[in-house]
């Protein structure tokens, strides 16, 4: 049963099994503006785990309350919910609200995987194609992709993509920076490559080294 109340914060608790990610002070400062102004306009997603509530989604808006000094929020409740289902319900949420970071999303799409919840009821879930999931899947099973997730510095499934297309001298290029690995240096890089093809190619000389 779905119910709507006011619960005091300090009865609402982080979901253990949700892992600990840091939360951008920008877009925190910018909701905290938003509920000053306007209130809450969507409540936050409880379940009850014994005598306490535990936070399913809305982890910036709890925050963003506790910076107000607001004493209770306006909370859904729900049935509670095994761990994987609460990830889906939270990828859910996110997706189709605000973007959810890629890494929390491949976080959720793993702990799914591992508790056996089905390809396609997943994808159904989320609004998406079979395909995509199997494809973030992957990716997040993919050491270099989960490095470049945990710093994050891979934002999209498609930046990932246009870097496997690339030979291995140019991708070793690419990680050996610290700016973020995004769909437009991929393509830049392939655009270099193509261009010292042409010049290298038979018949031309090549007309002096890259820098």
């Amino acid at each position: 049963m779905i119910e709507d109340l006011q619960l005091p914060l300090q009865q609402i608790y982080r979901d253990p099994d949700r892992p600990v990610r840091p939360v951008r002070n920008e877009s925190l400062d910018e909701l905290v503006q938003s509920m000053a102004a306007i209130g809450l306009i969507q409540p936050v997603t409880v379940c009850r785990e014994a005598s306490r509530w535990l936070l399913i989604c809305g982890e910036r808006r709890l925050e963003a309350a506790k910076r107000l000094g607001w004493k209770r929020i306006s909370a859904r409740t729900v049935a509670y919910l095994p761990p994987a289902l609460r990830s889906l319900m939270r990828a859910a949420e996110n997706l189709h609200q605000n973007p959810m970071p890629l890494v929390e999303m491949t976080d959720a799409l793993l702990l799914l995987k591992e508790a056996e919840t089905p390809i396609d009821a997943t994808a159904q879930a989320l609004g998406k194609s079979v395909a995509w999931v199997n494809a973030l899947l992957e990716m997040a099973r993919d050491p270099v992709a989960r490095a470049l997730l945990e710093t994050d510095r891979l934002s999209s499934l498609e930046a990932w993509k246009e870097f496997l297309t690339l030979p291995p001298p140019a991708r070793k290029r690419l990680l050996q920076s610290d700016a973020p690995l995004s769909e437009e240096r991929c393509r830049l890089a392939a655009e270099a490559i193509e261009r010292r093809s042409i010049r290298c190619a038979p018949g031309k000389a090549p007309r002096g080294k890259d820098t």
